[in-house]
C-alpha cells in the first residue's frame, strides 16, 4: 500500500524545483502526495501544474475552504508523513513560536508526529541566531531537519541555504517514511567508562555513565539493526534485543569490539576510555607507607585509532569529549584516527542526563541541540542516517 504524504509548500525561490521532485517521489511507486501551497509560494511558480502531476483534489491553496470538512486537521491527521518543503525562515519561526494564522501553520499546529523540514533560504537567514534557536527548539520537541546544500544561491551569495539535490532528498524521504532503515545492519556500540587497576582493589577511571550509548543502543535496535552494546562498568540494566558484553578495562573493552568489528557496518566509539594505564599492577593491595605515592602510567590502547587502521567500508564514528576548541580538535582527531565522523562534545555532558553535540564530518559541522539523553539519541541517529549510506 502507497504511503501518503502531505507536503507543506512554502515561500522559498527553490518552490521551482517542487514539480520535479513530486515526479521523482511518484516514480518510486511507494508514495500517494498531496500538497498545501502557501499564499507566499503561490507567487513563486505556476502551483497550478501540481494539480495535473498531483490531481486537483490534492492541492490546497492558502485559504480555509472547510466545504469538504475541516481541512487543516484532516491534512495532518490523515497522512503516514508531514513534510515542509522548501521551509522558509517563516514557518519555521511560526512552528516554533505557536502561530498558526494560515492553512500551512494550522495543519503543523495540527500535526502529531515528528514533522521534516527541508529549509531552503539565504545563507545569512539560515545563520541567523534567532532562525537556528527555532531550529532547535523543533528539534527538541522531535521534529527533524534536513541540512542545507552549500553553494552558489540564487541571491548570489555563496554558502549554505541550497536546497539538497532531489535525488537525496528522495532517499531522505525514504528513511523518514522507513520505521526500520537499519534493517540488515550490524552496529557496534561502545559506552560507559573503563577502569585501570593499580592493585586489586584500587582503579582510576572517570565519571561517564554510559546513559548515552546506551540509548544510541536502544535507538537503533528499534531502527532495526542488529545491535552489540560493549559496556564498560555500569548500573545500567538488559536492553531487550541488544547483545550486551560488559567489560572494566580498556584492553577487554577492545577485544570486545575486534571480536566483531569485521561483521559491523556501523561502529560508534561513545566509550571514554582510559587514556593511560599504570606500567604495573600490584597484585596485593599497595600498603600506606610514606606521605606521597608515585604513580608511573603509559598509553593505553587507543581504541578508535586502532580500529581506524583496520577499517575497510565500515562507517567508524568517534566522540571527543573537550573542555576548549572543540572543533578544532575533533577535526584533528577525525583525521588521525581514520574515522568517519567525530561527535565532538563538552565535559558538562558526562554523568549528566541530557546532552549536546556538534556533529563534524570532513566538510561539514551541524550542531546538535541541549535535550534529554534518550531524545539526542533520536536526534543524532536521525542526523548520521542522513550521512551513513
Amino acid at each position: 500500500m502507497k504511503k501518503r504524504i502531505t507536503l507543506l509548500i512554502t515561500g522559498s525561490i527553490a518552490v521551482v524545483k517542487i514539480e520535479q521532485l513530486c515526479d521523482l517521489l511518484i516514480q518510486t511507486g511507494k508514495y500517494e502526495l498531496q500538497a498545501v501551497v502557501s499564499e507566499h509560494a503561490q507567487q513563486l511558480f505556476e502551483w497550478q501544474k501540481l494539480e495535473t502531476i498531483l490531481g486537483k483534489h490534492h492541492v490546497y491553496i492558502d485559504f480555509f475552504d472547510e466545504s469538504t470538512g475541516v481541512t487543516h486537521i484532516d491534512l495532518a491527521q490523515h497522512t503516514d508523513a508531514v513534510i515542509v518543503l522548501p521551509a522558509s525562515y517563516s514557518i519555521v519561526g511560526k512552528m516554533a513560536n505557536g502561530i498558526a494564522d494560515d492553512l500551512v501553520s494550522t495543519v503543523l499546529a495540527a500535526v502529531k508526529q515528528p514533522v521534516l523540514f527541508v529549509p531552503a533560504m539565504n545563507t545569512h537567514m539560515y545563520e541567523n541566531p534567532i532562525f537556528q534557536t527555532n531550529k532547535a527548539r523543533l528539534e527538541s520537541y522531535g521534529h527533524i531537519f534536513m541540512t542545507p546544500a552549500v553553494g552558489m544561491l540564487k541571491c548570489g551569495v555563496e554558502g549554505i541555504g541550497r536546497l539538497p539535490e532531489l535525488t537525496r532528498i528522495v532517499e531522505r524521504i525514504d528513511i523518514f517514511l522507513d520505521e526500520r532503515p537499519l534493517s540488515r545492519k550490524k552496529v557496534l556500540i561502545t559506552a560507559g567508562p573503563t577502569r585501570v587497576y593499580i592493585d586489586p582493589i584500587r582503579y582510576i577511571t572517570n565519571t561517564a555513565s554510559g546513559k548515552l550509548g546506551y540509548e544510541l543502543a536502544k535507538k537503533a535496535q528499534q531502527l532495526g539493526a542488529e545491535v552489540t552494546l560493549v559496556l564498560g562498568p555500569s548500573i545500567l540494566p538488559d536492553l531487550p534485543g541488544v547483545k550486551i558484553v560488559r567489560v572494566e578495562t580498556p584492553d577487554q573493552m577492545y577485544t570486545a569490539c575486534d571480536t566483531v568489528f569485521a561483521y559491523s557496518d556501523i561502529v560508534i566509539m561513545n566509550a571514554a576510555v582510559s587514556d593511560y594505564k599504570p606500567t604495573t599492577t600490584a597484585d596485593k593491595k599497595i600498603k600506606k607507607s610514606g606521605d606521597t605515592l608515585t604513580l608511573t602510567l603509559e598509553r593505553s590502547i587507543d581504541i578508535l585509532a586502532t580500529l581506524g587502521k583496520k577499517k575497510v567500508d565500515q562507517v567508524l564514528i568517534g566522540f571527543a569529549a573537550e573542555s576548549e576548541n572543540h572543533i578544532e580538535y575533533a577535526r584533528g582527531k577525525l583525521i588521525r584516527k581514520n574515522a568517519d565522523i567525530i561527535v565532538a562534545n563538552d565535559l558538562s555532558n558526562f554523568n549528566t542526563d541530557e546532552h549536546e553535540a556538534i556533529i563534524i564530518t570532513h566538510d561539514t559541522e551541524r550542531p546538535l541541540p541541549k535535550v534529554p539523553k534518550e531524545k539526542f539519541a533520536h536526534i543524532l541517529w536521525d542526523a548520521l542516517l542522513t550521512i551513513v549510506d
